[in-house]
């Protein structure tokens, strides 16, 4: 005895299928495989971590001598301990504006850096000018540096 419906899936074809969703990688499998990638500017990359955790520390450090400074000298009377509150509290905030600073100085060329080699071969001039893009996109002055967004749209 036959059936006069078939299955589902009996007369469906390949190509009609949907594709299988890739498998999803763990977190850490992913970072993982930036790794090799990243490897290059990773010291820079975890020192302006640092520098940053510093200067943030730093920062939550501001409040807490000001209430040294509410606390004892103001609620004393004592102007000259008063200045050495304002003294500490400058030196924070200089010390503060040197770290955030070098982070700036560390992080600006491993995020800004472009990769040029072989393996990024598609990204290139495909204009009959190809030869005079770079020339717009290093142009300072004149009417290159006006229209230097235009010139980079023939770049990807």
């Amino acid at each position: 005895m036959t059936s006069s419906h078939a299955s589902p899936g009996a007369g469906a074809t390949p190509a009609s299928a949907p594709p299988a969703a890739p498998a999803r990688l763990s977190l850490l499998r992913g970072f993982a495989r930036l790794v090799p990638f990243a490897r290059p500017a990773l010291p820079r990359l975890i020192g302006g971590g640092l520098v940053a955790l510093g200067a943030t520390m730093l920062t939550l450090a501001v409040p807490l001598v000001i209430q040294w400074v509410i606390d004892g000298p103001i609620t004393d009377g004592d102007r000259t301990a008063v200045l050495w509150g304002v003294a500490a509290v400058f030196a924070l905030g200089l010390a503060e504006a040197l770290l955030v600073f070098l982070r700036r100085a560390l992080l600006l060329t491993p995020t800004t850096e472009v990769k040029r080699g072989p393996e990024y071969a598609g990204w290139t001039c495909r204009t009959p000018h190809a030869r005079s893009c770079g020339a717009w996109l290093r142009a300072s002055t004149g009417r290159r540096s006006s229209s230097r967004s235009a010139s980079t749209r023939c770049c990807r």
